[in-house]
């Protein structure tokens, strides 16, 4: 009996040993590497800011295809991922009337509900730029017209955008499918804009080149005999800053800053807006495809010095603004593309210091169109 009682323990040690055993070798197991889940930020090197893009375009929208739309965003949060870009601002182009397949923001605000903490978007440039565009060539505004507008702006706003845009002063044209833009930025549907903009707290994200005074067509800009771009080009400074003056509530962000073609928009003349005019806001951008004189970049690279000087000594009205434009993946792959223009804002906000990275890559954005 006392044999049958200690076999029996003996058993019983046996059994929970290996019981234990096996929840130990359960513990240890590795677990299956999950698969990864395109829209996470990946780990970048220490210092390495995660910013913000306050400008990028999703040129697949205008297809109304879901698929290639699908994959437009796909190649965007991928192309996020790889740079470090925390977040960016979805705005339409600035459409005229006589362009075909337009679109605003309906669909931009779709997808940027569908990944919340990694889009945005911006509304205005397929609606409000298309009926600023047509008043010109009306050469008025109807009372019809300012009513449509007004409306349109507050819709946009209780939509959730983050501003209004992409809008358009003066545009050059560069294809036959995009015509050249000169809208005075004192119009009244632009002033109007801005006392909505001030009321809604959004900003209002305009393209325009910088022509100071009267001057001929810059050589490079189309083609001589074929080229809409017209010969002369008007004075449109003291516009923007009749603009700037109309209601200093409205936050105005002078996209493409350090690029451009008309080679005038240069650190000095941008110093003088900025101390003149405290809600003047600029969307840093660099493309080869510019002005060498006035862009932010040499060719090694590196940062003018006049502008980084600049950008110190007014370290809250900068924003990145790549205005990198994302096509569906076959296409963007067929182009062989690099993104041309998101990859430079990452050269940009590394060459700056700390503090200076922080603001103009997430402090100032988030400020500028209250970002959660």
């Amino acid at each position: 009996m006392k044999f049958l009682k200690c076999f029996m323990i003996a058993i019983l040690i046996l059994v929970l040993g290996y019981q234990n055993d096996a929840v130990s070798q359960e513990i240890k197991r590795p677990r299956k590497k999950q698969k990864k889940v395109i829209g996470l930020i990946p780990s970048l090197k220490s210092g390495h800011i995660r910013y913000i893009d306050a400008h990028m375009h999703l040129k697949a929208a205008k297809t109304g295809n879901k698929d290639k739309i699908d994959s437009a965003t796909l190649n965007m949060l991928e192309t996020m991922d790889k740079l470090g870009i925390q977040k960016c601002l979805l705005m339409p182009p600035p459409y005229t009337s006589d362009m075909p397949k337009t679109f605003d923001y309906r669909v931009l605000a779709r997808i940027s509900k569908m990944h919340p903490k990694r889009l945005g978007f911006i509304g205005g440039g397929g609606s409000l730029n298309i009926m600023i565009h047509q008043s010109v060539i009306d050469k008025q505004v109807s009372s019809e017209l300012r009513k449509r507008f007004i409306a349109k702006a507050h819709e946009i706003a209780e939509a959730g955008a983050a501003g209004y845009g992409e809008l358009a002063g003066t545009h050059f044209s560069f294809g036959p499918r995009h015509p050249f833009i000169n809208v005075p930025t004192d119009h009244p549907l632009f002033l109007a804009l801005a006392d909505i903009a001030a009321i809604n707290g959004l900003p209002i994200d305009i393209h325009m080149e910088a022509v100071p005074k009267n001057m001929p067509r810059p050589k490079g800009v189309g083609k001589p005999l074929v080229s809409p771009n017209p010969k002369e080009l008007t004075e449109n400074i003291k516009g923007l800053e009749n603009l700037l003056a109309h209601n200093r509530k409205a936050k105005i962000v002078w996209a493409h800053v350090g690029w451009g073609h008309t080679g005038e928009r240069s650190a000095a003349l941008t110093r003088t807006l900025l101390k003149k005019h405290s809600n003047l806001y600029l969307g840093l951008k660099f493309h080869n495809h510019s002005r060498r004189e006035t862009q932010l970049l040499l060719p090694n690279g590196k940062i003018r010095t006049d502008w980084l000087t600049l950008i110190g000594d007014y370290p809250d009205r900068f924003v990145l603004g790549s205005d990198q434009i994302f096509y569906d993946l076959n296409k963007m792959l067929s182009e062989k593309g690099a993104p041309w223009g998101a990859h430079h804002s990452r050269t940009i906000i590394d060459q700056l210091p700390q503090k200076l990275a922080q603001k103009i890559g997430v402090t100032n954005p988030e400020k500028v169109y209250k970002l959660k």
